[in-house]
């Protein structure tokens, strides 16, 4: 059985190198995965359990993200969720049962 250290061919990083190397959490890369294209570096899966990243890739990918001002947009950045309206109060339902005053006896 090969461990992890094993597992990642010559050159290539998993999660975990990812996380030695850049110091950013296994979580932040899979955010990145789960966010869709754009979102993070080029990854390869050649399995359902394995994830691979290039390092010339992820520096690729960082170097784009490169700002001279906090007003530089970033147009890969995901757009912010708008806040949700708050429905008005329900009124109160009118009852269909005859009211105490109202039965008939």
């Amino acid at each position: 059985m090969k461990n992890k250290a094993e597992a990642a061919p010559e050159g290539l990083l998993d999660p975990a190198g990812m996380e030695r190397r850049y110091r950013k959490s296994r979580g932040y890369w899979a955010k990145l995965r789960c966010m869709g294209a754009n979102a993070g570096p080029p990854y390869l899966k050649p399995s359902a359990k394995v994830v691979l990243y290039d390092p010339r890739d992820v520096d690729a990918w960082f170097a784009t993200k490169r700002r001279t001002s906090t007003s530089d947009g970033d147009k890969h950045a995901p757009k912010p969720r708008r806040k949700r309206q708050l429905k008005p109060a329900a009124k109160p339902r009118r009852s269909t049962a005859p009211q105490p005053a109202e039965r008939r006896r």
